[in-house]
């Protein structure tokens, strides 16, 4: 975990907690409450980091879905201008070529 996290704050006072009421009240020796303490926060750690983890992918996810959806509109102006207007482009430019041409020919009186 790069962040302090309210859970890993709260994890903390939980075990610190547990940690001061089993050397108080309890006739455990020092070792066995350190031994306790340390399992929990390794097996709690161990969540939040798994936790931390996921939730990071979970971001990058959602930022690549925002950026895919923001490109979905420039995707259909693309495809619109290549399917569609881009034809009719070529082919109005086809025909004012050959008629050009045919005018030119006319005019040299290669064809009638």
């Amino acid at each position: 975990m790069s962040k302090l996290t309210w859970q890993a704050v709260g994890l903390t006072a939980v075990i610190g907690a547990l940690g001061v009421a089993l050397a108080t009240l309890a006739a455990w020796p020092a070792s066995d409450v350190i031994a306790v303490c340390a399992v929990l926060a390794g097996i709690s750690g161990g969540a939040l980091a798994g936790t931390a983890a996921v939730s990071g992918v979970q971001q990058q996810v959602a930022a690549v879905h925002a950026e895919t959806t923001a490109q979905t509109g420039t995707l259909q102006t693309i495809e619109h201008r290549t399917n569609g207007e881009l034809d009719a482009r070529i082919r109005a430019g086809s025909r004012d070529a050959a008629d050009q041409v045919l005018a030119e020919l006319r005019e040299q009186g290669v064809i009638r």
